[in-house]
């Protein structure tokens, strides 16, 4: 990985093109045969056809759906994201959650996400803002050491 690539401005750049729901743009982050995995290791799916069609469906039912970040790590060829999506016709409430980007050079090969709604997790259990946010740093935390002790299944060019 080149010491010159700025992976959390691609992010960035990324998020972006997610909020202005321009497909092309967002698709053009991702290598062709990209991966998405609900964390651990669960295939959602992979590709940009899939994801084509995928993102594709949920910008048109969610015309005012975009993604806000609160807080990253970058370690590459990995980018850390707790993010929170707001403008979904199903979570009106919005959803937070951490994202895992791994890079292969420029572009984005596989994404974990692990989220959950906020509104949800407190009707669970009457918490305090401090415990959602504890909550909110253990699951970035779990995510970060799943990356560093190997309990996300990486690929052999990952570990390069």
């Amino acid at each position: 990985m080149s010491a010159d690539l700025d992976l959390g401005a691609l992010i960035d750049a990324q998020v972006a093109a997610y909020n202005d729901h321009d497909l092309d743009r967002f698709l053009s982050f991702y290598t062709e045969d990209w991966q998405f995995y609900d964390f651990p290791n669960v295939l959602r799916f992979e590709g940009r056809e899939a994801a084509r069609a995928r993102y594709g469906a949920l910008f048109e039912a969610n015309p005012r759906l975009n993604a806000r970040i609160a807080t990253r790590i970058v370690a590459p060829p990995f980018v850390v994201d707790h993010e929170s999506l707001y403008g979904h016709e199903r979570r009106a409430d919005g959803v937070s959650g951490v994202v895992t980007y791994q890079f292969d050079g420029p572009l984005i090969a596989r994404v974990w996400s692990g989220a959950w709604s906020d509104r949800q997790v407190q009707q669970e259990q009457p918490m305090t803002s401090r415990t959602v946010s504890m909550q909110r740093f253990e699951t970035t935390e779990r995510m970060s050491q799943a990356v560093v002790h190997g309990e996300i299944n990486l690929p052999v060019w990952a570990s390069r």
